[in-house]
């Protein structure tokens, strides 16, 4: 039982499994590969094989990460990097959000997003002989920010089908805590045909997104702030 989303209550999907399986411990080992996958998602390791194995510091109350992403903001990859630190702060974003669309530096936010998540998808693989220890070694690890934007307008259609035409984006994602990821410059996302409209008697009711990237050497550090909860185009 692996839970896939970025964004996991670990403490409350680990007393999950412990009540549902407390006489078993093959839960709890493959849970262990999971936390894994799930800490070196989060963020971006800077330890060397030669470092000890640190212990894990369990988390206070509230100080979990969201559990799904809401928001997400795009901007042209050929954008100068509009936040000044380590992360995006609101500030920097609502700046950003507010440049005119004739020029190549502004943000678009997306939001009305179900679904959202952020999950490995692929990887390439050395293994056996072209590896030191004989063991499997993953590189160019992709992850793809996925959802669905809900009940969208015909501009937000028309927009997001716009989008299509180019071959990368940057995106910062805001999680429901008001968590945003993406560091400095965002994630360098394939733009290229990732919106997708889903009809129903035909209406368009959702626009499905998935933007994928190269989780190498990406810097995964967040900053929360409540009033990313409610940012929006102004």
């Amino acid at each position: 039982m692996c839970y896939n989303n970025l964004l996991l209550d670990t403490s409350t999907k680990l007393q999950q499994i412990f009540i549902k399986n407390r006489n078993s411990s093959l839960i709890f080992v493959a849970w262990g590969f999971c936390l894994n996958k799930y800490i070196r998602i989060m963020n971006k390791i800077t330890a060397t094989c030669a470092d000890a194995l640190s212990p894990i510091t369990a988390y206070a109350c509230g100080g979990l990460k969201g559990n799904r992403i809401q928001t997400l903001l795009i901007g042209r990859s050929d954008m100068a990097a509009p936040a000044s630190g380590d992360v995006l702060t609101y500030a920097e974003a609502q700046i950003a959000l507010a440049l005119p669309a004739s020029g190549t530096e502004n943000l678009i936010a997306l939001t009305h997003i179900s679904n959202g998540l952020i999950d490995e998808t692929g990887s390439s693989e050395l293994t056996d002989l072209d590896t030191e220890s004989g063991l499997p070694e993953k590189f160019n690890i992709m992850m793809s920010i996925t959802g669905n934007i809900k009940h969208p307008t015909e501009n937000v259609y028309l927009q997001t089908m716009a989008y299509n035409i180019n071959p990368k984006l940057r995106v910062w994602a805001i999680d429901n805590k008001g968590y945003i990821w993406g560091g400095t410059t965002g994630y360098l996302c394939s733009g290229m045909n990732a919106f997708s409209p889903k009809k129903m008697d035909g209406t368009v009711q959702m626009v499905s997104f998935n933007l994928s990237y190269i989780a190498d050497d990406v810097s995964d550090v967040s900053l929360q702030d409540d009033d990313f909860l409610t940012i929006d185009n102004p």
